[in-house]
């Protein structure tokens, strides 16, 4: 039966503070060649106590010939919902806040206007972000990157380990591709 690989340093404090030079570990004198695990003498690696780091190109361990690592299972979960849409925007100087859900006290200006593929009024002119805060929610993707964003993890996803899996769960049963940019 195989152990995991412990990598034990037992160098006291002392030796720590009387190391005078700096002092590598290294598996081999070539960058190429590898410390097969296969050939350990047990499930420990003793590092020799002068030891002062482990740089990270100089310890290489050896995989095991023809194998791949496990395909990913990842499930996304995205709310989708309708508190996620903006029906109303706030215009600002730096950047454009989306609200839902507004009691009838919150004034816009007559019409509608396309906002990130959604269709949403505009808060009449003094509105305020406070005034919307009080009788407003905060859309919570007014710009429609949610769905875009784990299209694009899944096709990453899939580029870099195309055995792996992946599924969504969303809480409006649906997503629907995100508005033309």
């Amino acid at each position: 039966m195989r152990r995991p690989l412990a990598l034990a340093v037992a160098a006291a404090t002392s030796a720590y503070a009387a190391a005078p030079t700096r002092c590598d570990l290294v598996s081999q004198a070539s960058a190429s060649k590898c410390l097969d695990l296969a050939l350990l003498d047990g499930s420990t690696l003793r590092v020799p106590s002068n030891t002062t780091r482990i740089p990270s190109t100089a310890l290489n361990l050896c995989g095991i010939p023809g194998s791949t690592p496990p395909p990913t299972y990842i499930v996304y979960i995205v709310d989708q919902s309708t508190s996620m849409r903006p029906n109303i925007i706030l215009p600002g100087a730096e950047d454009t806040s989306g609200w839902n859900g507004c009691n009838a006290s919150v004034r816009t200006a007559p019409g509608t206007i396309e906002f990130h593929g959604y269709m949403v009024s505009v808060a009449a002119a003094g509105t305020t972000a406070a005034t919307l805060a009080a009788n407003c929610s905060v859309a919570g993707d007014p710009y429609s990157v949610r769905a875009s964003t784990i299209q694009q993890a899944i096709r990453s996803q899939a580029a870099m380990e195309p055995t792996s899996a992946a599924a969504v769960v969303q809480f409006n049963g649906s997503i629907l591709p995100p508005p033309p940019r």
